[in-house]
């Protein structure tokens, strides 16, 4: 019996050890996301916006069972589990997917005012201003100007939020003050076209973008006049068709048609097309990549003119080395990718290029 009592004091250990509850696991965070219960998880108690319904919602549901919650949620801990501050929509879209989890990253020692910039501000990146319901309107406007305005880490709070925040494709409103004074300041909208949706793009393209190709696509059936006119047509605010005319020297061939011209005057009647809209940026597609030497270098003449004259931000697309000596900045794409961004030190006129 002495013999064997060490073996039974182990094998009694090791029943001991197999009848114990098993220790739970605790998941250690991971860049500081953890997984939490959906049922832990409640709705800010103030919370001003409406859910997603009906279809938007049905594709979030959808892209949740497909790939999971790809952006973590932000919570803060509460009397009773936790309450929600950004992805009450991505929550509940889970809790449909039949998720019991979701990713998360927890906040401490949050203010009710911080908490609440991170409740308005990650709805506003979600949906435009436009599409919020008057009183949702309401929420963000006082929000802004009677509890954010005041505090010192709403920036840091902002920063935080755009990394983390995925959002949908919609024009992005942030404050008014801050992104058109900066806009501005800068010569810029403060517009953020990748958010864009389809409709979006297509207003701005008509309204803000002038295309220069490189074979002119001119209608061969209207004279240069008639070209041009189409586009001022639908243009919001055209400029003067005489005025763009006779700076781009084509006034004398208004009444011909496309097949009447050479090659160099048929693209300044495409510059003028593109012009007559009078657009933000003028975007040229080998630009001089149909045309002899000496066509080339009048064309350019015309587009540095274009630029000094009208103020138009002009991108020429070009494999012709020369060209670039004319631009301020110079973007190298290699293979796709951009290979380089320079600032043009030593920019030279268009006379001077060595075409």
């Amino acid at each position: 019996m002495k013999v064997n009592a060490p073996k039974r004091k182990v094998f009694q250990d090791a029943l001991d050890l197999l009848a114990e509850d098993p220790v739970e696991e605790k998941t250690e965070p991971v860049n500081g996301i953890v997984s939490l219960p959906v049922d832990e998880i409640h709705p800010f108690h103030d919370h001003p916006f409406r859910l997603y319904e009906g279809e938007r919602l049905d594709d979030m549901v959808q892209s949740i069972k497909d790939y999971g919650v790809l952006n973590p949620v932000i919570v803060r801990k509460a009397a009773r589990g936790y309450e929600m501050l950004a992805g009450h929509n991505r929550t509940n879209a889970a809790r449909i997917a039949g998720l019991t989890e979701v990713p998360a990253i927890v906040k401490t020692d949050l203010s009710d005012e911080d908490a609440y910039v991170y409740v308005i501000e990650t709805n506003l990146l979600q949906r435009s201003f436009a599409d919020l319901l008057p009183s949702e309107k309401a929420a963000v406007l006082v929000a802004r100007y009677e509890k954010i305005s005041s505090q010192g880490k709403r920036n840091d709070i902002m920063r935080e939020i755009e990394v983390l925040e995925e959002t949908c494709g919609h024009d992005v409103h942030k404050s008014q003050k801050s992104r058109d004074g900066l806009g501005e300041e800068y010569g810029m909208t403060g517009r953020n076209i990748a958010r864009y949706n389809s409709r979006q793009l297509t207003g701005y393209r008509r309204n803000d973008i002038g295309f220069v190709f490189q074979f002119y696509n001119l209608i061969p059936d209207l004279t240069v006049q008639e070209n041009i006119q189409v586009v001022a047509d639908i243009a919001k605010q055209p400029m003067d068709i005489e005025e763009v005319m006779k700076a781009l020297d084509i006034d004398k061939y208004k009444n011909r048609f496309p097949k009447e011209l050479s090659g160099g005057q048929q693209q300044r009647v495409a510059i003028a097309r593109a012009l007559i809209k009078n657009p933000k940026i003028l975007l040229c597609d080998e630009l001089t990549g149909a045309l002899d030497s000496k066509s080339s270098r009048n064309v350019l003449k015309f587009i540095e003119k274009v630029n000094e004259q009208f103020k138009t931000t002009i991108i020429i697309i070009t494999h012709n080395e020369a060209i670039a000596d004319m631009a301020d900045t110079v973007i190298r794409i290699k293979d796709g990718q951009v290979a380089s961004c320079t600032n043009n030190g030593n920019k030279r006129r268009a006379e001077e290029l060595e075409l």
